[in-house]
């Protein structure tokens, strides 16, 4: 939103770039740090604990815990699929950062657009 109504802050320094970078911070503590070391080791190991006698809590052969419905392995390997997109939109994210600041932010975000307009006219000329 600050993109689109072009907010400028002192000395020429964008609000739409510090947002940019609360953003990447937040992303890196909640969702690389805090998701897993919170959420995926309650889900993995303190949940098991609690259902479990501690002997098979920690055997991971036993993948079902009982009991219950056998959705623990489900569950988690769904939170484990969602981390490692969290780690690849991670990636995207600083790349894009470090675009911003070796290239500049105008560069980066032509580079980063996929469609462009002149790609567009290419394939209109190429058909007729």
């Amino acid at each position: 939103m600050a993109n689109y109504l072009k907010l400028e802050g002192l000395r020429g320094l964008f609000v739409s770039e510090l947002l940019f970078v609360a953003t990447l911070i937040d992303w890196c503590y909640f969702r690389i740090y805090l998701y897993p070391t919170k959420l995926l080791y309650t889900t993995m190991i303190e949940n098991r604990e609690a259902s479990m006698t501690m002997e098979d809590a920690h055997d991971f052969t036993k993948l079902f815990p009982y009991p219950g419905p056998p959705s623990w392995l489900l569950f988690n390997v769904l939170l484990s699929t969602l981390y490692c997109l969290h780690i690849w939109w991670g990636f995207l994210i600083i790349r894009l950062a470090v675009g911003a600041v070796t290239k500049g932010t105008h560069e980066t975000g032509k580079d980063e657009y996929e469609g462009t307009s002149s790609d567009s006219e290419s394939e209109n000329t190429k058909e007729d």
